[in-house]
């Protein structure tokens, strides 16, 4: 975002905004809105980023983007997950069975407790991404899983679930993927007083 400045960036962005607007360019203005929302999300500007994620899903709704609405209910649900808006992620991902939505979904209801509605929804995520071959994706939903049966106190299944995310990413050449699984596995190791072991992960996860 204009080489680390998104604060400058944001004024040629709502330039452009304007102009589509006048033009009636709906597309184009949607998602110069999804744009500027990011540039407030970097800026802290939240409210702002909301009301601008909020615009752009309007408009792709108008359209009957379906994709396009997709990816902004992702964007606007991750937006509220990062405001602490966890009921709002709830209202706007329990529908839609897309992937983004669904980890959105876990992590909702990981911070509000509910940790046997987040397992649920990771076990759809990984069911959802086997059927359909995505390695990537179903690593993601492993990570998921793990991290709530260590925070359950599971450590054989969270060292199983990390070992095979791990796997997985390193399969499809996903470093920042593997680092996870591997920080994962530290945690666990961690617990175990494994101590040797949680350090050799530590290292290989830098």
């Amino acid at each position: 975002l204009a080489e680390g400045r998104p604060g400058r960036a944001a004024r040629p962005v709502k330039q452009a905004l304007c102009r589509f607007e006048d033009s009636g360019e709906r597309a184009c203005e949607a998602q110069t809105l999804r744009l500027l929302s990011r540039l407030h999300r970097a800026c802290a500007r939240d409210q702002q980023a909301l009301e601008a994620a909020e615009r752009a899903l309007c408009i792709y709704r108008e359209l009957g983007d379906e994709e396009g609405e997709g990816r902004q209910l992702e964007a606007l649900a991750s937006l509220h997950g990062a405001m602490g808006q966890h009921q709002k992620v709830l209202q706007l991902a329990s529908k839609t069975p897309r992937l983004g939505l669904m980890r959105c979904l876990v992590e909702a209801h990981s911070a509000l407790q509910h940790l046997g509605a987040a397992r649920e929804v990771a076990e759809d995520m990984e069911r959802l991404c086997e059927t359909r071959g995505d390695d990537e994706g179903r690593a993601a939903a492993l990570l998921l899983l793990g991290t709530l049966a260590l925070r359950e106190e599971r450590l054989e299944e969270a060292a199983r679930t990390a070992g095979v995310a791990q796997s997985l990413c390193q399969e499809t050449q996903d470093l920042r993927g593997e680092s996870q699984a591997l920080r994962l596995l530290c945690d666990v190791y961690a617990r175990r007083e494994e101590h040797k072991a949680a350090v050799r992960a530590a290292e290989q996860a830098r």
